[in-house]
C-alpha cells in the first residue's frame, strides 16, 4: 500500500539479488491495483546502471500483464553505474515504483498487487496464466495477441506514424533518431511521415543535395525496415514565386531519385490550406467566399503544382508512390473536381475529429456548415465512413485517384488550461480512440492510416502541440503504445472481407451523448451505435470481426450488451473475444440458429475487441 499524503514523489518496492541471465528479451510482471495508473520498472544491471521503463496499468480490479521489452532495449532514462543507457547482464535488481499521482483530484494513497516476475529468452512461448492469478475471472487469460517475445514480426502494411525527424528548433531536443526509429519499428506498423524541406535541399538553383540529417533519419528508418512517406515541403525563397510549379516539380523528381528504394511515397506539401501555400496567395482556409460563392485561387493553383510535380517524379521514378491534396475536405473536393493527374496514386486526407468521437469529423451536412463551405463533404451527423464513401465517389466521379491516405490525424493528452482548437483526453481515452480510428481505417479499407505522433513534442502538459504522442517526450510509453501495436500486429494478415460478413446488432441499453460538441453551429453526438467490421485472413480465410461501442470513451457505466446474428455458413469449434486494449481473450458462447450464428450478451465496450471464429 502507499500513501502520498505525508508528501514525497514516489514509492517504490525491490526484487533485490536476482540473476537474470544474457539472452533474456523480455520481463513481465503482473499487477493489480484499485486505479489505473503508470506504474514503472526500475531495472538494476551488472554494473548497477538502473534504467527505468514506463508500463501503463489500465484495468483496474483487474490482474494485468505488465510487459517490459529488453530487445529492443528503450529506457525512458537511466543512471548510474556504466551510465551508457545500456543494458549490461546479468540483471541484479528489479523495482516496482509508482509516482505521486497528478493534479488536486487524484487520490493519495492506494494499492498496488504484484506477482510473477517472468523472463523471456528469444523465441521461448509465452508462459501460461500462473495458479496465483486465480483473482483474474477464471474464463479470461492474459494471452497476448504479440508474437512470442525475440520471434518474426509482420508489419501492418496500412499503418503507420508521424514523427519530427525533418524539423528543425525545439524538434532538435526531443526527437533522437536511433533511439525513436527503434521505437517506431517496435510498434509494428509499416510506415513513418515526415518533413523533407524544399529550400534544404536547393540552396542554390539547380543544385540538389540531400542535408546530413535528412540523410540520417532515412537511412535509420530503412535500416529498420521501416517505409517513408516523405512530404516534399514548403517554398523555395530562391524563387520569384517560393512555389514555382516548373521548380518544385525539378526538384521533387531529384529528391525520389537520390531517395529510391529508402522513400516510397512523396506527399506534395503538408495542409497546403493551413500553411505557407495558401498564406502567400491569400484566400480562406476552406478555399470558398460564402457571400460570393467563389472559389479561392490558390486551390486551383496547387491542382497544378501537384500534377506538374507527379508527373516529373513518375517520370523519374515509376515506381514512386506519389500523394497530394491534403486540405480540408471543401478544398479537397472541389480539387478532385478541377482534374487530378493520372500520375497522382492517392488522395491526402488528414481526418481530425478536434473535438468529437473518432466516427465523427467536424463537417456535417448541416445548413450552417453547408454554408460555410458550399458543399457537403459528409452526411448530416458527420459520420467518418460517410466522408469517405463520398470522397471515392467523388473521386470516381472525375477519374482520380483511387487511393486514399489518412496521413495525419490524432489525439491530445493534454489539460486545458485555456479555449483550444482540440479536446484534451486521458491517456486512456487517446489509446481508446486510436484503437478506433485504426480498427475503422481497416474496415473501410483505407490505403494507409497514419497516427499523429510517435511521441510527444514537448513538455507543456497544456500544450496540445506537445501531448499527441503514443509516447510521452522520454519515450515512456501511454497506453495507446502497446494498444496499436497490438492492434498492428494482430490484424495484419487480415483485410475487409469480400463479400462483407452480415453482422446484424440487438443492442440492450443506449449510450445517449449528454455533453454534444457543437461546431460552427452544427451538432456533433457521439450516435451511440455499436461499429462492425468483418475481415478475412488473406490466406487461410479465416474470419473475424472488429467491434466496439461509438461513445465516449472513459464513461462511468459499465460496458454495454449487444446479441449478435452473424451470416457464417461454417460452424466454428470456438469463438474468441480479445480485448485490443489489454490483450486479454475470453471465449464466447454461441449457437447456431439457421443460416447464422448467435453470439448472445455480449460485452462492447468502448475500444475494439476482436471476436474471431476458429
Amino acid at each position: 500500500r502507499y500513501d502520498f499524503s505525508g508528501g514525497g514523489q514516489y514509492v517504490a518496492a525491490a526484487l533485490p539479488d536476482l540473476d537474470i541471465a544474457e539472452g533474456t528479451t523480455e520481463l513481465r510482471i503482473k499487477a493489480r491495483s484499485d486505479r489505473a495508473q503508470r506504474v514503472s520498472i526500475r531495472i538494476a544491471d551488472d554494473t548497477f546502471q538502473y534504467h527505468q521503463i514506463a508500463t501503463p496499468y489500465t484495468q483496474p480490479g483487474e490482474w494485468q500483464t505488465l510487459r517490459v521489452p529488453l530487445s529492443p532495449f528503450r529506457p525512458a532514462f537511466s543512471f548510474g553505474g556504466a551510465n551508457d543507457r545500456k543494458l549490461h547482464f546479468p540483471l541484479r535488481q528489479i523495482w516496482i515504483v509508482v509516482d505521486k499521482p497528478d493534479g488536486a483530484q487524484s487520490a493519495a494513497s492506494g494499492t498496488l498487487e504484484v506477482t510473477d516476475l517472468v523472463a523471456l529468452a528469444a523465441g521461448a512461448p509465452a508462459p501460461s496464466a500462473p495458479a496465483q492469478a486465480a483473482a483474474a475471472p477464471a474464463a479470461e487469460t492474459p494471452r497476448s495477441a504479440l508474437r512470442p517475445s525475440g520471434g518474426p514480426r509482420t508489419r501492418n502494411e496500412r499503418m503507420g506514424v508521424a514523427t519530427h525527424f525533418g524539423n528543425g528548433g525545439r524538434y532538435l531536443q526531443v526527437w533522437n533518431i536511433e533511439p525513436d526509429i527503434a521505437a517506431a519499428a517496435d510498434l509494428g506498423v509499416a510506415w513513418i511521415r515526415d518533413d523533407f524541406h524544399w529550400k534544404e535541399f536547393e540552396t542554390q538553383k539547380g543544385r540538389y543535395e540531400l542535408p546530413p540529417r535528412a540523410r540520417r533519419w532515412i537511412d535509420a528508418a530503412h535500416a529498420a525496415g521501416l517505409k517513408v512517406i516523405l512530404i516534399f515541403n514548403g517554398g523555395n525563397p530562391l524563387y520569384e514565386n517560393p512555389f514555382d510549379p516548373d521548380a518544385y516539380a525539378k526538384a521533387a523528381a531529384a529528391a525520389a531519385v537520390q531517395l529510391r528504394g529508402k522513400v516510397q511515397a512523396i506527399e506534395i506539401l503538408n495542409e497546403p490550406h493551413n500553411f505557407e501555400f495558401s498564406k502567400i496567395r491569400g484566400g480562406r482556409w476552406n478555399g470558398y467566399d460564402a457571400a460570393t460563392g467563389a472559389v479561392d485561387p490558390w486551390v486551383g493553383d496547387y491542382v497544378t503544382l501537384l500534377n506538374r510535380a507527379a508527373k516529373a517524379i513518375k517520370q523519374a521514378v515509376p515506381e514512386m508512390k506519389v500523394i497530394g491534396l491534403g486540405s480540408v475536405p471543401p478544398v479537397n473536393f472541389r480539387q478532385l473536381a478541377m482534374g487530378v493527374a493520372p500520375e497522382v496514386d492517392g488522395i491526402t486526407e488528414h481526418p481530425y475529429s478536434i473535438r468529437a468521437v473518432p466516427e465523427l469529423v467536424p463537417y456535417p451536412a448541416t445548413e450552417t456548415i453547408l454554408k460555410r463551405d458550399g458543399i457537403a463533404t459528409a452526411d448530416e451527423q458527420g459520420t467518418y465512413a460517410s466522408q469517405v464513401r463520398l470522397y471515392r465517389e467523388q473521386s470516381a466521379r472525375h477519374k482520380g485517384p483511387r487511393e486514399l491516405w489518412m496521413t495525419e490525424w490524432g489525439f491530445a493528452t493534454y489539460q486545458e488550461a485555456k479555449p483550444s482548437f482540440f479536446a484534451g483526453v486521458t491517456e486512456s481515452a487517446q489509446a481508446k480512440y486510436a484503437l478506433r480510428r485504426f480498427a475503422e481505417d481497416l474496415g473501410l479499407g483505407v490505403e494507409v492510416s497514419i497516427a499523429y505522433a510517435l511521441k510527444n513534442d514537448g513538455t507543456d502538459r497544456h500544450d496540445a502541440e506537445d501531448n499527441f504522442g503514443l509516447l510521452d517526450h522520454r519515450n515512456g510509453e501511454k497506453p495507446a503504445f502497446a494498444a496499436v501495436r497490438r492492434l498492428a500486429e494482430f490484424m495484419a494478415p487480415y483485410y475487409p472481407a469480400a463479400p462483407a460478413i452480415d453482422t446484424t446488432v440487438f443492442t440492450q441499453n443506449i449510450r445517449t451523448d449528454t455533453h454534444p460538441v457543437t461546431w460552427d453551429g452544427a451538432r456533433l453526438a457521439a450516435p451511440g451505435t455499436v461499429r462492425v467490421y468483418g475481415f478475412r485472413h488473406k490466406e487461410t480465410k479465416q474470419a473475424l470481426l472488429l467491434v466496439w461501442s461509438v461513445e465516449r470513451a472513459d464513461g462511468d457505466l459499465q460496458p454495454r450488451l449487444a446479441d449478435l446474428e452473424v451470416a457464417l455458413p461454417a460452424t466454428p469449434r470456438s469463438v474468441i473475444a480479445l480485448d485490443l486494449l489489454t490483450g486479454l481473450e475470453r471465449p464466447l458462447p454461441f449457437e447456431r440458429r439457421g443460416a447464422a450464428l448467435w453470439l448472445s450478451q455480449v460485452t462492447v465496450p468502448d475500444r475494439p475487441i476482436v471476436i474471431r471464429f476458429e
